[in-house]
């Protein structure tokens, strides 16, 4: 070690030591310095001297290194590629449908007493053009809520009573909740792909698991992967006597 290294040792270092004695001084200077390259010979074969250690830092490499060409390959190039994404959506929209459903009115007489009234009263005004005005005249008089016009759209799953009829346009009699009602379906509306913005997070999702397959997939060409079956065979002994 030259002076100059000493003299810079002791510029960065020797602040640690607190004494008026020179003597002191430099040999307690020169005791660190030994220590701290010790120390550091030391952890410079740490990897060679402890095979547990070593494999522990190689573990920590491999997996850092992963994950930095993780993030390159597959989750940065999903936030980054969106016509990618957008394409793998065209691909896969027909995987995510919407639910087959009807658009119409249903007619509910909350009177059981009445039940045999409505259909009749229904029959004879469905073809005039103010048929719930003239339904609405008979069965509410005091201007109460006894018949009830819902008028909407229902999807399959929305509401039992309505899953077990028949889902087709025309109208057909049944229960609501108990009470005489009628629907009238003027619309089947079929299945059809979900727009992206419903299934956005399904979609990056299998982005991601697409980009990391067609990664592994290109490794494997490039790369020969060979198993030692000896090594294999000690690692499950090991674990197994865990």
């Amino acid at each position: 070690m030259t002076t100059n290294e000493f003299a810079d040792y002791v510029e960065k270092r020797g602040s640690m030591i607190v004494t008026n004695d020179s003597l002191v001084f430099i040999n307690r200077s020169i005791e660190t310095n030994l220590s701290d390259q010790i120390i550091n010979y030391e952890n410079s074969i740490l990897e060679k001297k402890y095979s547990e250690f070593r494999y522990l830092m190689n573990e920590f490499h491999d997996g850092i290194l992963l994950f930095e060409i993780s993030g390159k390959k597959v989750w940065n190039k999903v936030s980054e590629d969106s016509l990618g994404l957008h394409r793998y959506y065209e691909d896969h929209k027909t995987g995510h449908m919407s639910h087959k459903g009807i658009a119409g009115k249903i007619y509910t007489l909350k009177s059981k007493t009445d039940e045999k009234a409505l259909l009749p009263a229904y029959i004879k005004y469905s073809k005039k053009p103010e048929t719930d005005k003239y339904l609405a005249g008979i069965f509410n008089k005091k201007n109460d809520t006894l018949l009830t016009i819902n008028e909407g759209i229902w999807f399959k799953g929305d509401d039992k009573e309505i899953d077990s009829l028949q889902w087709v346009t025309g109208f057909q009699p049944f229960h609501k909740n108990g009470f005489p009602s009628i629907i009238v379906i003027d619309k089947i509306i079929d299945q059809a792909p979900l727009k992206f913005n419903e299934v956005q997070g399904e979609m990056i999702s299998g982005y991601q698991e697409f980009l990391e397959s067609e990664w592994i997939k290109q490794l494997k060409e490039k790369y020969t992967v060979k198993i030692d079956s000896l090594v294999l065979g000690e690692v499950k002994m090991k674990l197994n006597n865990e």
